[in-house]
């Protein structure tokens, strides 16, 4: 990940840059660009970001092309990095100060804010990371783990980065002196938590009635067997739910069950194994083990 051994007054210089220039830099820095229309965050060529690259001969035809073309930045494995996008107008200052509470409610000394930064055009700002080496869970792009102001753009993402325009006029500015710190490690503890509540909720109805006000009930001979529950998500696991009832089965396995850790993950194991798996949108064991690490961390005896 070049950045980490870039100086980042290296970025900060190029809020004055030409576009064209400045393209061309992030590229020296090992950064990919592609280029966006002018004033706006949409892609100028097919494909988007899935073009950009760090191909000199390629970008000075870009940008000979279209000058005022704006630069993006596509997020996650092609850059190195991870995205935290703040938008006042959606209430992410308030929830900015609401996740550093949190995070220091669970020990984190270093704030979220000591990183590189941008301050983007439309008054906002990005909160820029090194993306993890092995993440285990990997939140998805958009709004982040319940915090309404809040977007985290990663591998499938982008940012529009310095000295871009934004149809208001205003332009990108990098503004922090500090290098991309990695992404903290207690923003996916928050987000596995936040996703965790809302299947709980979601799911409640999906339960039997007996165990709708306290699922440490005693269970009857059907619901003791963990089958039972991972037959019961794999009727609902479809695409687009499959964390869901994913969290739904590791709550079951332990609170109704009373599986072991190791039994619990077996199952889960063959949940993962047998739940809808499309080419394009797989679900992975690593997603399914942290909902069986929270539900073994909120409800194991």
């Amino acid at each position: 990940m070049p950045l980490t051994v870039v100086p980042v007054s290296s970025l900060v210089a190029l809020n004055t840059a030409p576009l064209a220039r400045a393209a061309q830099a992030y590229a020296d820095l090992g950064l990919p660009v592609f280029p966006l229309v002018p004033r706006q965050k949409v892609p100028r060529v097919a494909h988007g970001f899935y073009r950009a690259t760090t191909d000199l001969h390629q970008i000075r035809r870009w940008w000979s092309a279209w000058p005022e073309a704006n630069i993006g930045i596509p997020t996650g494995a092609p850059s190195g990095l991870w995205v935290l996008d703040i938008d006042p107008r959606h209430g992410g200052l308030h929830a900015l100060e609401m996740l550093e509470r949190h995070a220091r409610a669970r020990g984190t000394p270093t704030p979220l804010q000591a990183t590189l930064r941008q301050r983007t055009g439309g008054g906002g700002f990005h909160l820029c990371y090194r993306m993890p080496a092995s993440p285990g869970v990997a939140p998805p792009n958009g709004a982040f783990a319940g915090y309404p102001g809040i977007d985290l753009k990663q591998t499938g993402g982008y940012i529009v980065a310095s000295p871009s325009l934004h149809p208001s006029g205003c332009a990108y500015r990098w503004e922090r002196d500090d290098g991309p710190v990695p992404f903290p490690a207690v923003l996916l503890k928050l987000w596995v938590e936040a996703r965790a509540r809302a299947c709980t909720r979601i799911l409640a109805p999906v339960l039997p009635p007996q165990h709708r006000q306290d699922v440490r009930e005693p269970p009857g001979d059907r619901e003791r067997a963990p089958d039972y529950w991972l037959h019961a998500a794999l009727r609902k696991a479809a695409p687009g739910c499959r964390h869901n009832y994913a969290c739904f089965l590791a709550i079951q396995l332990v609170c109704v069950v009373g599986c072991s850790f190791e039994e619990a993950e077996g199952w889960m194991r063959e949940y993962v194994a047998r739940v809808p798996q499309p080419l394009a949108d797989p679900y992975g064991l690593d997603d399914a083990l942290a909902c069986l690490r929270y539900a073994w961390g909120k409800y194991a005896s």
